[in-house]
């Protein structure tokens, strides 16, 4: 399948852009000979003028998102709504180590499926356990019917009126918190989407938030999650020294889920 790839790069800062661009510093080893189209959140100038660069020297195009267009859900949308054929939808913060280009899509898109989990603590309900629900994760999917998945989220918009599928949704009861992801819930899109094999998935690797992570390790500290912490600072080490064998096991390690 000839796929279109569009990459977004969200970075907070000049010192976190080394690790929420490794998307494209390993793009030629997942898509050789495809020019992506790199999506540029503007959030800071060193940001938008690596990105300017990298496209100039590898041939990709650039756009840029400002102001509140910058926001994900709407790049999403901007996507999705324009897409004309098979599209990857990708996030900066992935590590390629192989060819992606043969990924197999039979439904509406193919993701890397996450099943139900226990989330870190609540500070605000300790004694509650957290559920994250099951989901596909957005930050790398393979797309092939676009149009379809537009006009269902259109459709779920108008149906559910003061929100959208883009929102993260939080339900109390009975001593848990359940926590459904924004985007791709499996309960919503199960009969819609494939799950990559472990074939695939070996092909990638994925820290989430990567170019955030100085947030991350605020949020770990403050839950005193010392062990998570310190193994996130050694992914950033690795990524600054585009190490990229020593960032192979960091989906695994469920750092980052």
């Amino acid at each position: 399948m000839s796929w279109k790839v569009h990459v977004v790069i969200d970075t907070l800062n000049e010192s976190t852009l080394p690790c929420g661009v490794t998307t494209l510093k390993t793009f030629e080893t997942g898509f050789p000979g495809i020019k992506p189209i790199v999506h540029d959140t503007c959030r800071h100038g060193e940001q938008t003028k690596w990105l300017k660069q990298w496209c100039i020297d590898n041939g990709a195009t650039y756009a840029r998102h400002m102001g509140a267009f910058k926001k994900m859900e709407m790049i999403y949308e901007e996507i999705l709504r324009r897409a004309t054929g098979p599209t990857v939808f990708a996030t900066g913060d992935l590590i390629f180590y192989e060819d992606m280009r043969n990924v197999e899509v039979t439904k509406m898109f193919a993701g890397q499926y996450l099943p139900a989990r226990d989330g870190d603590k609540s500070l605000a309900f300790p004694k509650h356990r957290v559920i994250k629900e099951a989901c596909f994760l957005p930050e790398l999917l393979f797309i092939k019917d676009p149009k379809s998945i537009q006009r269902k989220a259109v459709a779920l918009a108008a149906e559910w009126k003061t929100q959208t599928i883009w929102q993260r949704v939080r339900v109390v009861r009975d001593g848990i918190i359940y926590q459904q992801g924004e985007g791709f819930a499996y309960e919503i899109w199960k009969n819609d989407a494939d799950k990559l094999d472990d074939d695939t998935l070996n092909k990638f690797e994925h820290v989430m938030d990567f170019g955030f992570y100085p947030l991350t390790l605020e949020e770990y500290n403050t839950k005193q999650l010392t062990e998570k912490s310190e193994l996130l600072n050694t992914y950033v080490n690795h990524a600054i020294n585009e190490d990229w064998a020593a960032l192979k096991g960091a989906r695994a390690s469920g750092l980052t889920f």
